[in-house]
């Protein structure tokens, strides 16, 4: 098995050699993402830990877990207790702890000068620096400035150079405590947070929700070490441990469920009024796609390769979003869609002059989606499905993935079709993407033998 080491030698003489068909590699993040990875793998081989049968996210979490071991390791006092705390961090890594070169005491070495900017101050230039590099898509945005918010409520926008772990543990605590929707809450409303903290909530966000806010939280301090805002990250290490017990787990729908969903009306009388109704959980179904890919459709977006017709899911245009880079896929129009009058619905639109697959859908802050994952939350229970966060209109993505796990279809062709990233630097960046033909193949297995879908008929 090749190391990474080796798999990054090899990719940088493929530049060099000029063998590749796209410039992927000249990209401004791509070249940041390689001149990191290799600073974290020589880090770590400094220090003897080793790395040889690491992926790359493996790699870039073990220096992420041992950085801030080793910055505490060189704030201690004697020489002596210092070595024994790096020892005991290689140990648990796996590495053989050794006995470097003398190291130079500087305990006593005033720390270089901090500029002192309250969180309000600061969370802003990190944000802009965020959009400059368009690292978050903008509902990251919003959800990161709720963050940034939200603890500065707490700490009473503190100075973030004296932020301590003590304080950390009071907003940990205040977390813990917080009630879940606080802002839709008719309770909750014209009180102050502290007011609302000072009793002993119910119904409190869940083990992900606080994990989330603290690894924003987190980012903040690490970029603000990185630029001089503070000596140290008192955030690191909070996050919670999240098992299948504390944590909200989609499942995906049982064919009892499925053949009542499309027993209701919209599809069983074939109501076409609201066409986005009749089609997002068909179009789910049968490709995966997220409620927002599917909503945020353009006419452009169905396309046609030889006899093939496919889904593009991207963000060609302005008004549209992807989740992830590796979201951006193509997807085959399953034959079934076809079956249901898909592309018959796709003529009607072209001849009316649409632009949109589904045009009576309106643009909102998280996409186009937002409408119909809060129908459905509705719509599911006439079938009986509980009204609770565990079978949602993500469930149909669900389905789908199992479905092709069950027909056996190569893990990275599922991961390929879904969106996902392949966890391996040799798949995500060499060669070409699977061809569609490929995919058609792949994605042409996925069936539902035991719902019955025979009345389901676009009537146009």
């Amino acid at each position: 098995m090749k190391t990474l080491e080796n798999q990054i030698a090899e990719f940088e003489q493929a530049i060099n050699d000029n063998t590749f068909e796209s410039d992927f590699h000249k990209a401004p993040e791509f070249i940041k993402l390689m001149a990191d990875v290799k600073h974290q793998l020589r880090w770590l081989k400094e220090r003897n830990i080793a790395t040889d049968s690491l992926t790359l996210k493996e790699v870039t979490h073990l220096y992420k877990e041992m950085r801030p071991i080793y910055q505490e390791a060189y704030k201690a006092t004697e020489v002596q207790k210092r070595q024994e705390l790096i020892n005991q961090a290689i140990s648990h890594f796996g590495g053989t702890p050794q006995t470097p070169p003398a190291m130079v005491n500087t305990t006593n070495a005033a720390p270089p000068p901090i500029t002192e900017v309250c969180i309000d101050e600061i969370y802003p230039l990190f944000m802009a620096e965020k959009r400059k590099t368009q690292e978050w898509a903008d509902r990251a945005q919003d959800e990161q400035e709720r963050a940034f918010k939200l603890f500065s409520e707490l700490l009473n926008n503190k100075k973030i150079n004296l932020i301590t772990k003590q304080d950390m543990r009071l907003v940990k605590n205040a977390l813990l405590n917080m009630p879940a929707n606080r802002n839709k809450m008719p309770q909750y409303r014209n009180k102050s947070l502290k007011e609302i903290l000072a009793k002993e909530n119910k119904d409190t966000i869940g083990v992900v929700t606080i994990n989330q806010y603290i690894t924003k939280i987190n980012a903040l301090f690490e970029w603000c070490v990185v630029h001089g805002y503070c000596h140290e990250n008192p955030a690191s290490g909070l996050k919670m441990t999240e098992t299948k017990k504390n944590t909200t787990q989609r499942e995906s729908f049982t064919d009892e469920d499925l053949n009542n969903i499309f027993k209701l009306p919209i599809h069983l009388k074939n109501i076409s009024k609201e066409p986005a109704k009749f089609w997002a959980p068909l179009i789910a179904l049968y490709s995966g796609a997220r409620v927002n890919e599917i909503c945020q459709l353009y006419l452009d977006d169905i396309r046609q390769i030889d006899d093939i017709w496919y889904f593009r899911f991207d963000d060609t245009h302005e008004d549209q979003r992807i989740k992830t880079e590796c979201g951006q896929r193509v997807v085959p129009v399953h034959s079934q869609l076809i079956e249901f009058g898909f592309l018959k619905y796709i003529k009607y639109c072209e001849k009316h002059k649409k632009k949109r697959v589904f045009e009576e859908l309106t643009l909102h802050k998280d996409g186009y989606g937002k409408s119909i994952s809060r129908w459905f939350g509705n719509y599911k229970k006439k079938a009986g499905i509980a009204a609770n966060n565990i079978k949602v209109f993500h469930s149909f993505r669900h389905n789908y993935i199992d479905n092709l796990k069950q027909q056996q279809v190569n893990i990275q062709l599922i991961k390929s079709l879904a969106g996902h990233s392949s966890d391996d630097i040799t798949m995500d960046t060499y060669g070409k993407k699977y061809s569609i033909s490929i995919l058609r193949d792949a994605a042409e297995k996925v069936t539902y033998p035991n719902v019955d879908l025979s009345h389901i008929k676009w009537p146009i």
